[in-house]
């Protein structure tokens, strides 16, 4: 009976040393674990942060960039005799969320746009600004409002319009002509304004 207890005791103390080693044992491997996710949580946080000083960055070379095309585009004007006179501007066309095809309604109006200063054989230069409403960053604002204004100076060189009379510009979400917090006045902003410059 006594070597059965004590047998039994030492099992006992077998199984205790054993779920120690073993506790001991999934405490290391939660803490290699939880290491690791840390390491990898650190590392992205750096990434997210990297990638917001890169955003900053792309918008501060945004701006200069567009005020460096806005000097250029007046030296530009001036240099082919006009004295930057806007004399109407169009911002009938408009594009879907997220797009910069023209649409058939939009091929149209820009058509009759076309004829209409074809006809009154006016000396004119055309600035061509592309928007976007304020959903999504605004460096793809920017990127977006280009992509406009070229798609609609490109419909209007086939129309005949020459290239070199034409300039483009984006201001991507800063200047709104609605508001942004509702379907309609986002509408309003993915547009492209068409000045017509003269003397």
């Amino acid at each position: 009976m006594k070597g059965i207890k004590r047998g039994l005791m030492i099992a006992a103390a077998a199984a205790a040393s054993c779920l120690f080693v073993s506790a001991c044992a999934t405490e290391d491997y939660v803490n290699e674990q939880v290491g690791a996710v840390k390491s990898q949580v650190d590392a992205l946080n750096a990434k997210v942060e990297g990638n917001a000083n890169q955003i900053q960055a792309l918008n501060g070379s945004m701006q200069d960039a567009n005020r460096h095309t806005e000097e250029v585009i007046a030296q530009h004007v001036g240099a082919q005799g006009f004295t930057h006179r806007v004399i109407s501007s169009d911002s009938s066309v408009n594009f879907e969320t997220a797009k910069w095809d023209l649409t058939g309604e939009d091929q149209t109006s820009l058509t009759d746009f076309a004829r209409k200063l074809s006809s009154a054989n006016q000396d004119v230069f055309l600035e061509i600004e592309g928007h976007g409403d304020s959903r999504g960053s605004s460096s793809y604002n920017q990127i977006l409002g280009l992509k406009r204004a070229e798609a609609t100076r490109h419909y209007l060189a086939a129309q005949g319009v020459p290239l070199h009379r034409m300039s483009v510009i984006s201001y991507g979400e800063t200047k709104p002509m609605g508001a942004n917090e509702t379907p309609e006045g986002q509408a309003m902003n993915r547009r492209v304004t068409i000045n017509v410059v003269g003397n």
